[in-house]
């Protein structure tokens, strides 16, 4: 499938055949992401669904999002950081006894945390659970969250196994975590069926068969207790246990209607429109760029041209399409570290970009600047806000 043109700051390097997706790098931001685009309403539908599930889950399990794009209905692209990675399957089949424990360990936890989130993945395969290898074991990144659903929506969901329907369509009752649980242990029974036999692949394959058994699979209503059960079952055989498996921290997720009220207190209603600058200070720690990141990342899904420049050291501003016509606004998040020169200044007022810029101090986010390039400028107290419980949970899990 031939990808679609894209912004001049994104490079296209590989295209995945038969897929859309594709390995970029980012000349903006001076980082290479995943890539992955829409061409028809339901996939961009999906992308934006996906990039909001992004927003509220933690980099430990799924992809760091880097930026999202709509364009009209139809057009829509999404990129998060590239890591080096191997599908689920192809890790399992080479990797000794302890890692294929503590992948499978991994991979139950990161769906226990998307079930705390309150989503079912609902697209279980094994090219959608990747392992990232590192010196404290193998992590588990979960892909392809555009099929994913919430607690609550009312949507028929199909959850599948290596490409293959598993189920049939649930109706209403799409929010199944136990069906998740249930996928993924006929997907790794499947893995498991040409390995070498050896201790860690009998336990995984015991622990696999469970699926088979409504009694057994009742023991296992979701992921925790799927992981639980699994730990107790190599504690039972001697076999070694990552010392970072110990336990399961779920975060709790954060309601995309919080993170849109506290969007609203910020440029709602304060005259903070197009040709303007938000100025926004705070103590460090207090999840301002969480914060702004989250806001600006829902901005997008609704259809804004959202530039999020926040955390990147020396970005390339030459990049920096000023004229861009995508959505009804057009945003730029930055920090009072991103040094912007008086002639790009006034190509934003005047291109009737909203400004934001962040930073500890207000000494450190002067106004003179930008009143002196024409902006109708703004100041606000970060932590005058009240909603630091989920802030400091934002900044806690990136």
């Amino acid at each position: 499938m031939t990808p679609p043109a894209f912004p001049k700051h994104l490079r296209v390097e590989k295209a995945d055949v038969g897929t859309r997706t594709a390995r970029a790098f980012d000349l903006l931001r001076g980082l290479p992401v995943a890539l992955k685009w829409a061409t028809t309403r339901l996939q961009a539908q999906g992308l934006a669904r996906e990039w909001r599930y992004l927003l509220g889950l933690s980099n430990r399990f799924v992809p760091t999002p880097v930026e999202f794009s709509r364009a009209g209905e139809r057009e829509a692209y999404l990129t998060a950081a590239w890591v080096d990675a191997v599908p689920f399957d192809a890790f399992l089949q080479r990797a000794g006894a302890e890692d294929q424990v503590a992948a499978v360990l991994d991979a139950l936890a990161g769906l226990d945390h998307l079930h705390g989130a309150g989503l079912c993945h609902r697209d279980i395969r094994a090219r959608n659970a990747l392992i990232v290898e590192g010196p404290t074991g193998p992590r588990v990144r979960w892909l392809d969250l555009e099929h994913a659903v919430t607690e609550g929506m009312l949507e028929a969901g199909v959850s599948y196994v290596a490409g293959r329907p598993a189920g049939e369509d649930r109706g209403s009752a799409a929010f199944n975590p136990q069906d998740d649980v249930r996928t993924f242990c006929l997907l790794l029974g499947q893995i498991l069926e040409g390995s070498a036999d050896g201790e860690a692949v009998r336990v995984l394959r015991a622990f696999a068969a469970r699926a088979e058994s409504v009694f057994y699979l009742d023991e296992m209503p979701h992921a925790r207790a799927a992981w639980t059960i699994l730990r107790e079952m190599v504690l039972e055989a001697e076999l070694p246990v990552p010392a970072d498996c110990t336990a399961l921290g779920v975060a709790r997720w954060v309601p995309r209607r919080e993170v849109m009220r506290a969007w609203q207190t910020l440029v709602g209603d304060g005259g903070n429109g197009a040709g303007s600058v938000l100025l926004v200070h705070g103590p460090a720690g207090v999840g301002k760029r969480s914060f702004l990141a989250h806001a600006g990342g829902e901005l997008a899904a609704g259809g804004a041209h959202v530039v999020n420049l926040l955390g990147v050291a020396e970005p390339d501003l030459q990049m920096l399409d000023v004229n861009a016509a995508a959505g009804p606004r057009r945003v730029l998040l930055t920090e009072a570290g991103c040094r912007i020169d008086d002639d790009l200044s006034r190509r934003l007022i005047g291109g009737r970009w909203l400004v934001v810029v962040a930073g500890e101090t207000e000494r450190e986010v002067s106004a003179d600047a930008w009143r002196a390039a024409g902006a109708q400028v703004n100041t606000w107290s970060f932590p005058a806000f009240g909603a630091r419980d989920w802030y400091r949970w934002i900044a806690a899990s990136v």
